[in-house]
């Protein structure tokens, strides 16, 4: 009796977990679409200088030079399409350039752009890959969508406990949605 009743609870946390998976994932990358992402995040760390486009200018030399934090801002301003045209597969070059030098936003934004195949071709894998070096420089936003992506079998076979890995090493990030779904799934065990 008991080997039952521990398998029905096994069964109720493993759908709870696939929900909370798709739940997290739609959240995450699908339900505002990156253009609108890459405006918020142009708005958020570029000012009024850089969404203006009068920012480009000044970046540029800066980028060309291998600055990674001025690759990155450039492809937020083609991937939101403010001071330049929309051209997500521009911003993906830029992004892989400032991504390719080590620095985690390029990183997790190129995980997104390949997650959602905006700007390049869809592919979770290397979606994975990028996600995976943001997330080992602890960009909470990478592991917490590592974890949906692992936890909802997006990358082979549904992982509960690696899921939870990056789930905790985000929460302790101090990223609340995280420490949240963590707290939750800890509490489901």
């Amino acid at each position: 009796m008991f080997a039952n009743k521990s398998r029905m609870k096994g069964r109720r946390m493993s759908f709870f977990l696939r929900r909370m998976a798709t739940a997290l994932l739609f959240i995450c990358f699908v339900g505002a679409g990156i253009s609108a992402f890459g405006r918020y995040a142009v708005a958020q760390i570029g000012g009024s200088e850089i969404s203006s486009g009068r920012g480009y200018d000044e970046l540029l030399p800066h980028a060309l030079a291998g600055d990674a934090n001025c690759q990155f801002r450039i492809g937020l301003l083609y991937l939101g399409g403010l001071g330049k045209p929309l051209a997500p597969e521009v911003a993906a070059n830029w992004f892989r350039r400032a991504a390719a030098a080590g620095y985690s936003p390029a990183q997790l934004m190129l995980g997104l752009l390949y997650l959602n195949g905006e700007g390049v071709e869809r592919d979770v894998h290397m979606a994975s890959y990028w996600l995976i070096l943001a997330g080992e420089q602890n960009d909470s936003q990478a592991l917490l969508i590592l974890a949906g992506l692992v936890a909802g079998g997006h990358l082979g076979a549904s992982d509960m406990e690696k899921a939870t890995v990056f789930l905790k090493r985000a929460a302790e990030r101090i990223n609340t949605r995280s420490l949240f779904q963590y707290q939750q799934l800890d509490a489901s065990l």
